[in-house]
C-alpha cells in the first residue's frame, strides 16, 4: 500500500497567503521524511469564501519540497481547457517532478466554474472526452506521423 498527502492551500479568504503556502511546503516535507509514497493537490475555479493557489503552479513548487514522492494532479477539469496547453502543462509537469507524476483529471460539478469559462455544464461528457483523446494523441503520437495521416487524407479525398 502507497501513502499519499493532499494538500490544497486553501484558505479563508484574508488569509496570509505566502504563509499558508510556507505551512503547505511543511507538510510535504513531513510527510516526505516519514516516508510517504506522494503528495498531490486539487482545484477549483472561483471558489467561494476562498483563496487557493491554482493546480499547476502549486504542483510545480510542490516539486522542490517532495523529493521522490509522487506527484499528483486530483484533479483537472480538463473539460475546461484547452487540450494542447493541457498536453503540455501536464508533460511538463512530468519532467519536473522526474517522470514520477500522476494525471488526475475530473469532469467537475460547479456551475460557477463552468459559466466562468463558457462551457455549457451539459457538454462536460463529451468535451471530457475529447480533450482526453487529443491530450493522449499529442502525448504518444509521433508529429511526423499526425502529418502523414492528414497528407493520406487529404490524397484519399481528392
Amino acid at each position: 500500500m502507497k501513502v499519499g498527502i493532499f494538500v490544497t492551500n486553501q484558505n479563508p479568504l484574508g488569509t496570509d497567503m505566502v504563509s499558508a503556502l510556507d505551512e503547505q511546503f511543511a507538510m510535504t516535507r513531513l510527510a516526505r521524511d516519514r516516508g510517504w509514497d506522494a503528495v498531490g493537490t486539487g482545484q477549483h475555479y472561483l471558489s467561494e469564501g476562498m483563496s487557493q493557489l491554482q493546480l499547476i503552479p502549486f504542483l510545480a513548487r510542490l516539486a522542490a519540497e517532495a523529493g521522490e514522492m509522487t506527484g499528483v494532479a486530483g484533479v483537472l477539469l480538463i473539460n475546461l481547457h484547452n487540450p494542447v496547453e493541457v498536453a503540455e502543462c501536464i508533460a511538463s509537469l512530468d519532467v519536473i517532478w522526474r517522470g514520477n507524476f500522476v494525471f488526475g483529471v475530473g469532469l467537475g460539478y460547479r456551475e460557477v466554474e463552468f459559466d466562468a469559462f463558457k462551457v455549457p455544464k451539459g457538454q462536460r461528457l463529451r468535451r471530457f472526452e475529447e480533450c482526453l483523446e487529443i491530450v493522449k494523441r499529442l502525448w504518444t503520437e509521433d508529429k511526423g506521423q499526425r502529418r502523414d495521416r492528414r497528407l493520406h487524407a487529404r490524397e484519399r479525398d481528392r
